[in-house]
């Protein structure tokens, strides 16, 4: 397989695909600019984000996928091509902080991993808004510290994210240099 073309296509957006992407800019973002401030909405978007847990996202053959449980959170371990087992890449899923799981993002995972040649450990943070953002960065402390105590040397851990994961990546990195 090669890597390339499955992270970077070289083939055009389909017609479909710009349709609604302008659907979604003319019509999803300026409601949720203006919805998105009230909690019962941030509410019924969260359990629309749940639904997304539901979804089959099934990667290719030669990906594994395994769950992963400890502390509060747990995730789920995903492999693909012939990772070197002495490093890690712990994943943060993008989603606001209240939508999305690690299986949502399994597009993004299993490429991860191959590119980096290590596991990518995807992280099943606590979300809003039942739960705080201190909670999600709690999570991401005891996920790092669980991988400290599984062997893994600190600087073969590499933190990744999207979106608000890309925020909270951050975030880690920063309370471990407090810490």
């Amino acid at each position: 397989m090669h890597i390339d073309r499955d992270v970077a296509p070289d083939y055009p957006l389909s017609w479909q695909g710009r349709a609604l992407i302008g659907l979604m800019r003319g019509t999803l973002k300026p409601a949720s600019h203006l919805l998105m401030r009230h909690p019962l909405a941030i509410d019924c978007a969260a359990r629309l984000g749940e639904l997304g847990r539901l979804l089959p996202v099934r990667p290719p053959g030669h990906v594994e996928v395994e769950p992963a449980e400890f502390s509060a959170c747990g995730g789920e371990w995903v492999r693909a091509g012939s990772p070197d087992e002495g490093k890690v890449l712990l994943y943060f899923h993008g989603g606001g902080y209240f939508s999305c799981s690690p299986r949502t993002h399994r597009p993004i995972t299993w490429r991860l991993s191959m590119a980096a040649r290590r596991p990518v450990l995807a992280l099943d943070y606590r979300q809003g808004p039942v739960h705080k953002l201190a909670d999600s960065l709690s999570d991401a402390l005891d996920a790092y510290d669980c991988l400290l105590g599984r062997g893994y040397a600190p600087g073969d851990v590499v933190f990744a994210g999207d979106s608000a994961g890309g925020h909270l990546a951050l975030a880690t990195l920063l309370a471990l240099r407090v810490r």
